[in-house]
């Protein structure tokens, strides 16, 4: 609800994040996988129907991306692939979202 109060999760970042940002000289980026949409992502043990798309996900990444000197280390959680599909779609778009975001140097 706090970053929904926001146009978008840029407008959050720039709200909250930076502040601590501008604190640390390394960040913990955790993300918890069951705050995405459930149609988006229903293989965590919570879906979340009022959660975030993965566009928004991937334009808050790239934005974060703008402080890659201070992200060194990312923690994704609450993924069960007990819950994902025959073809793991969920854990698919969770390698592609680290893979494009936080592994390549063109992100």
């Amino acid at each position: 609800k706090d970053i929904r109060q926001f146009s978008n999760l840029k407008d959050f970042a720039a709200k909250k994040i930076e502040h601590h940002l501008a604190l640390c000289d390394e960040v913990v980026l955790s993300f918890d996988i069951d705050a995405l949409h459930s149609h988006e992502m229903p293989a965590v043990s919570a879906p979340n129907h009022h959660g975030f798309s993965m566009e928004e996900i991937h334009s808050f990444a790239q934005y974060l991306n703008t402080y890659q000197d201070k992200f060194h280390y990312l923690g994704l959680y609450e993924y069960n692939p007990l819950f994902d599909d025959l073809a793991s779609a969920g854990g698919r778009k969770i390698a592609a979202f680290i893979y494009e975001h936080f592994l390549t140097k063109n992100s």
